[in-house]
């Protein structure tokens, strides 16, 4: 027979319950905690220092500059890798579809290259014109206005 939490003739619980309360609590008023009985609560965090505050500055007119010109090169470099994609893939379906190919694989061989190449492109599109700094803030407002009516 296996013992359990319920067997009182276990070896273990003869004569003493499973479970003794603590027997050094104090009935002393004077044992009492610090925050029991003061008229000053105690300090949460005593080495707690308040973290500084940030005040925002608009940024200045060179500053805006430089973001407007990282942007424009960023545009620049997205369309210049689309071209390139439309440009390298048209030639190669173009190879790939020409006639005296024969079987399937023979002309799905660009299938490959225009899709995983094409990944790159939708991942690039988004790094640029996708999610910005911008798109985080007009969500919450979106959301905002929506709470509100």
């Amino acid at each position: 027979m296996t013992s359990n939490n319920f067997d009182t003739n276990s070896s273990e619980s003869k004569g003493t319950p499973r479970y003794q309360p603590p027997t050094n609590y104090s009935t002393d008023p004077s044992a009492a905690p610090p925050w029991v009985g003061s008229s000053q609560p105690a300090e949460p965090w005593p080495n707690y220092q308040a973290p500084p505050v940030v005040s925002y500055t608009p940024p200045t007119q060179d500053e805006l500059y430089r973001r407007a010109v990282e942007r424009a090169n960023a545009k620049m470099r997205f369309y210049k890798h689309l071209s390139s994609y439309l440009i390298v893939n048209g030639f190669l379906w173009f190879i790939a579809l020409m006639p005296g190919h024969g079987n399937f694989w023979a002309v799905s061989w660009p299938l490959w290259v225009t899709v995983f190449w094409g990944i790159g492109v939708v991942s690039d599109y988004f790094k640029t014109f996708g999610f910005s700094e911008n798109t985080r803030q007009r969500l919450i407002e979106d959301e905002l206005r929506r709470m509100r009516r």
